[in-house]
């Protein structure tokens, strides 16, 4: 087999298993769920009083007051949690970046701890 050959075949299973290695990585994190443990839905659709600073977000799941709450723009997950009362003590608070900026209409879903 001369060398141009065998680079080529060399190139193309390398290819190959790093696209192997990036799907069986996607199916893991679906299996575990981690992309709906702690969600961030767009409902599509904003509030008639939404103003240019304002959002409006609904907090469901492992929360103290779950509802629907107006923040400021800009606002991340953890302004959202604490303006629904914070954390229950069965929340797995650890699923997701608190710092993640939420958008208008969202629907944060926060999760419980597994059994």
């Amino acid at each position: 087999m001369d060398i141009k050959k065998r680079q080529f075949l060399q190139r193309a299973l390398l290819i190959v298993l790093l696209a192997a290695v990036a799907v069986g990585g996607f199916f893991l994190a679906s299996s575990l769920g981690v992309d709906r443990m702690f969600s961030q839905q767009s409902t599509g659709t904003a509030p008639a009083s939404s103003t240019a600073s304002e959002i409006h977000i609904t907090v469901l799941g492992a929360v103290n007051s779950p509802g629907t709450y107006t923040l400021q723009r800009g606002s991340v997950v953890m302004n959202a949690v604490k303006k629904a009362g914070g954390f229950t003590a069965d929340a797995d608070a650890d699923v997701q970046n608190v710092l993640t900026p939420l958008e208008d209409g969202a629907v944060l879903l926060v999760p419980r701890k597994a059994k």
